[in-house]
């Protein structure tokens, strides 16, 4: 009779031996999924927010380019009306390029603008990203404590009954091997 039992007891240690290792290994890949997540989001945060400062700055020095070449188109302007001897035709060109001139800085600065809104929305995005993974990470905790104190439960009651199981065993191997008590009864089974 124990030797039919034995079966049932390796599968139940087997399934026991499974179920210690799967909560746990499962609550490790979800952790170290979260971490590549929020690892990858950081670097990828990283990299725009540096091209995105990259191109402020060179927006910045083509404002400051435009800015220089525009007072000097302006001090030469001053200066051809002053000296008034040359020609009408050559007003109307250094005219002609200061309003390019104007026109390029109005397009830098609105470039700059879009560029600095841009800038915003990332720096407001990346914060709701982290705001976002550290309340995840926060329940993903709590959840893994839950499941451990589940399984500390759970192996606790498969303790218990593993318990029983050995005794009510004993008792039925003790039951097994005990004489028959009854001699008139035996008697009655061999009639």
């Amino acid at each position: 009779m124990s030797s039919s039992t034995r079966p049932s007891t390796s599968k139940r240690d087997t399934l026991m031996a499974e179920l210690e290792r799967n909560p746990q290994h499962s609550s490790a890949k979800r952790q170290q999924r979260a971490q590549a997540f929020t690892s990858h989001m950081v670097h990828t945060s990283h990299m725009v927010h540096t091209s995105l400062e990259r191109q402020l700055l060179s927006a910045q020095a083509s404002k400051t380019e435009l800015e220089n070449k525009l007072r000097e188109k302006d001090a030469e302007r001053e200066e051809k009306e002053k000296e008034r001897d040359a020609g009408t035709g050559e007003k109307r060109r250094v005219e002609a390029d200061l309003r390019k001139l104007q026109d390029s800085l109005t397009a830098l600065r609105d470039g700059h603008l879009e560029l600095e809104e841009a800038y915003s929305a990332l720096q407001r995005s990346h914060a709701q990203l982290f705001t976002s993974q550290d309340a995840q990470s926060s329940i993903l905790t709590c959840r893994n404590a839950e499941l451990e104190q589940e399984l500390a439960e759970y192996q606790t009651t498969a303790e218990e009954r593993d318990a029983t199981i050995q005794i009510l065993r004993q008792k039925l191997e003790e039951v097994d091997a005990a004489p028959d008590v009854m001699p008139g009864r035996h008697d009655e089974d061999e009639n």
